[in-house]
């Protein structure tokens, strides 16, 4: 409890500071381009050799940084706004990266079109919306273990379609956690399943999850593009994740006297009790309101690409009514949306636009080229497997930050898209095994302060919540995902080609 209230001080500390280097940033930008600057180029003066020795060095400052985040020494916004400071620092000294060329790097529909999202989960999660469905969820589960498990995961994956993941699994892994003391089972592999479903659910879709939304705006992909090629295979997916589940996991579950044994419910001061969530008036209609405006943009997002309009003005635009007009706390609103995930990814864009200036991404793709020998197919299962090595090692978001411009480096024009979708499954199937999340980071959390409210003591081996069964059983699972996304792959090519 004491970790997560220094964390929570750590980031409202850390989100006004950077907030203010932020617009010290805007307002420095601006007033160079108010002197009609440019981004700078550099004609003759860049040799190669100082262009190589600048992109060892940001490789470099980069396995530092993250090596900084994995060890958790200091607040990772702390950590990547430094390292991007030290990025522009050191493209300007080399003359490759300048200020300016790193505000251009931002991709501003995505972070757009991720805040615009953010706010529509916000408001409802403010209104007990999710929690409400958590609830209707349980009770219908009549205490039956098999139950409670596929409607937990079937609302975590049907949530994830459209809303926030991190703001369903704060809703959903509560209950799971409460359900868990008063029916005496493990906790462990349902939350795990409802975080795997959560992402199985987000990946379906263009507005579900960020790496989705940042191929859409980079790539131009549009709703009806993720719906068509995505949404039946990410259905497949979730399928076999349910019965590979339920034949792994939950059919051999440790009975009840384990169960306390292990977790030590009986000789706990537990008193634990699951309360029907209640909705005043205003809330209601706070519900309906936001279900509107959410409609209302899914219905434009069908045709905006048609029309010509840009996916993150419609959502933000959308999102930004709701938060002035539903009639709700606005300050307890903006508490519920992950504005420190946004400075983050902000952090990372710049960071990222260093190395594309070096050249890195492009050398890269031209190695995956000559590998690939220039054939679309290869390429693609390339794309599908590295990635879903890189998110193993990183997470989710981080990964396609650098994946992306390799893909666009690479100037290859796939049927319909493919090596995007491709891409896609392979972020969705690395995703699987890593802790390194931030929804699987919240679960953890939650699940920590659920025990400590508690006084709930598990014995040493079964504190952490992927422990070593269990991550042995989502690595088995990520490679059944690749060899289906495989297979999804191969037969897309060939049904494309005539």
């Amino acid at each position: 409890m004491n970790q997560l209230k220094k964390i929570e001080h750590d980031n409202r500390k850390v989100i006004s500071l950077l907030s203010s280097g932020v617009f010290l940033i805007i307002w420095i930008t601006w007033f160079l381009l108010s002197k009609d600057s440019a981004p700078i180029v550099y004609e003759g003066s860049l040799s190669s050799v100082r262009k190589f020795v600048g992109g060892v060095i940001l490789l470099k400052l980069t396995a530092v940084m993250f090596f900084l985040i994995y060890k958790e020494i200091l607040n990772r916004l702390y950590i990547v706004f430094a390292f991007a400071f030290i990025f522009i620092f050191v493209g300007g000294f080399f003359k490759f990266y300048s200020l300016i060329d790193a505000f251009f790097s931002i991709d501003f529909s995505a972070v757009s079109l991720l805040l615009g999202m953010g706010i529509i989960s916000a408001v409802l999660e403010q209104t007990g919306f999710f929690d409400s469905i958590a609830y209707k969820v349980y009770d219908f589960s009549k205490e039956s273990h098999l139950r409670v498990f596929v409607l937990f995961c079937f609302i975590s994956y049907i949530l994830s379609l459209v809303f926030n993941n991190i703001a369903v699994i704060i809703a959903i892994v509560p209950i799971t956690l409460s359900m868990s003391a008063l029916m005496m089972f493990d906790p462990r592999p349902f939350i795990i399943a409802e975080i795997i479903s959560s992402n199985i659910g987000a990946s379906s879709t263009m507005i579900g999850d960020f790496p989705n939304m940042l191929m859409s705006t980079q790539a131009g992909l549009g709703f009806n593009e993720f719906f068509v090629f995505m949404t039946p295979i990410c259905m497949i997916l979730f399928g076999v994740f349910l019965f590979y589940f339920d034949l792994n996991v939950v059919k051999f579950m440790p009975k009840v006297s384990q169960i306390d044994k292990k977790l030590n419910l009986k000789s706990a001061k537990v008193d634990i009790k699951i309360i029907k969530p209640k909705i005043s008036f205003r809330e209601h209609t706070a519900i309906n309101a936001s279900i509107l405006i959410l409609f209302l943009v899914i219905l434009i997002l069908i045709i905006s690409k048609n029309i010509g309009l840009n996916p993150a003005i419609v959502a933000l635009s959308g999102a930004l009514s709701l938060f002035f007009f539903c009639g709700l706390n606005k300050k307890q609103i903006a508490k519920k949306i992950y504005f420190d995930d946004i400075l983050f990814f902000i952090g990372l864009f710049v960071i990222i636009g260093g190395i594309k200036a070096s050249g890195f991404f492009k050398d890269i793709s031209n190695i995956l080229m000559f590998i690939s020998i220039g054939k679309p197919l290869v390429l693609a299962l390339m794309i599908m497997w590295l990635s879903a090595l890189f998110t193993y090692l990183l997470n989710s978001w981080i990964s396609i930050l650098f994946l992306v411009p390799i893909v666009l480096s690479l100037n290859l024009i796939t049927p319909h898209n493919m090596i995007w979708w491709a891409l896609s499954l392979g972020v969705l199937a690395g995703s699987i095994s890593t802790s390194g999340n931030i929804n699987t980071r919240v679960a953890i959390l939650l699940t920590e302060k659920f025990n400590s409210k508690y006084k709930i003591s598990p014995e040493e081996e079964d504190k952490a919540l992927l422990n070593k069964n269990f991550s042995k059983i989502c690595l088995l699972l990520t490679f059944i995902f690749l060899f289906i996304s495989t297979i999804y792959i191969i037969g897309f090519y060939i049904l494309s080609s005539y």
